[in-house]
């Protein structure tokens, strides 16, 4: 078990220069931010992480809080990297890291989210119609002083996960995500016998991926896994659907170390960066 202070020691790393080492985040003047979660930023000289995709109580943390939330890390692995102790003894009730799971509450309307799905990123109406009507998407405001923010939020059937995206379509928009576990994915199926598994991004690249397919002529589950560093949700999917999983990652780096991580599954890449992009440019 670890000492308060060997944990103190771990909670005290600057994670603006931790992320800028370690994770995939660039500068971006006092700030880093995440490339695979734009909403996920560290400032300079600071020891906490801010989600502003978040609110209350998960929108903010240390590095322990930080690799258990978005890197599917355990206390125990991110004390063993940092320190290199044995905590094969450590309770975890004895101090608890998990943050608190909330839904992003819904908006009257949800019309800032279908212009964004539809005409920022070319989605068909009907699909994203037919995805409000399962209720796998809904809008969010979120109110900051006299400005509301209306979001757009993928849950899954089971409501332990989800996607958010601000529907502002100038300028540099957000992401992110929250999940009751680690391994929780977002998706929904086609056609009537299961066949595929095509294992996404995100929740817009796993639509826009249907599409191309044009939906219902394949039997497939369409999956976002909200992250390509989420590989706990890839294992929980192979465990459940085997040789059925395809891997539809980005066509960049993290791509293809997540296609050479998993090197027993199928794999298809889009022609652009991804899937949206691939719709988007036909």
């Amino acid at each position: 078990m670890y000492t308060q202070e060997q944990i103190q020691q771990v909670v005290n790393i600057d994670l603006y220069d931790y992320a800028l080492k370690n994770l995939d985040a660039v500068k971006e003047g006092n700030w880093a931010r995440l490339k695979s979660n734009k909403s996920v930023c560290f400032k300079r000289g600071s020891n906490r992480y801010i989600d502003f995709a978040m609110q209350g109580k998960g929108s903010s943390g240390n590095l322990i809080d930080l690799l258990t939330t978005y890197y599917g890390e355990t206390f125990k692995s991110v004390m063993e990297s940092q320190v290199g102790a044995d905590i094969s003894m450590y309770k975890r009730s004895e101090i608890d890291y998990v943050s608190v799971f909330e839904l992003p509450e819904k908006d009257e309307s949800f019309k800032e989210t279908m212009a964004y799905l539809t005409i920022t990123r070319g989605i068909p109406r009907q699909v994203i119609a037919r995805l409000m009507k399962k209720e796998l998407i809904y809008q969010a405001c979120v109110v900051r002083g006299k400005r509301r923010y209306k979001n757009c939020v993928f849950v899954n059937d089971k409501q332990s996960y989800y996607e958010i995206h601000g529907t502002y379509s100038f300028g540099k928009s957000f992401h992110g995500n929250g999940r009751k576990a680690i391994d929780e994915y977002w998706s929904f199926s086609t056609g009537v016998e299961l066949e595929t598994v095509f294992i996404c991004e995100s929740a817009i690249d796993a639509i826009s991926l249907a599409t191309i397919k044009q939906m219902d002529t394949e039997n497939a589950l369409y999956v976002s896994i909200g992250g390509v560093a989420n590989y706990k949700s890839i294992e929980r999917l192979i465990e459940r659907y085997g040789d059925k999983c395809v891997l539809a990652v980005d066509n960049d780096n993290a791509g293809q170390d997540c296609r050479d991580r998993f090197g027993m599954l199928r794999n298809i890449v889009s022609k652009h960066k991804d899937w949206n992009e691939d719709l988007m440019k036909g």
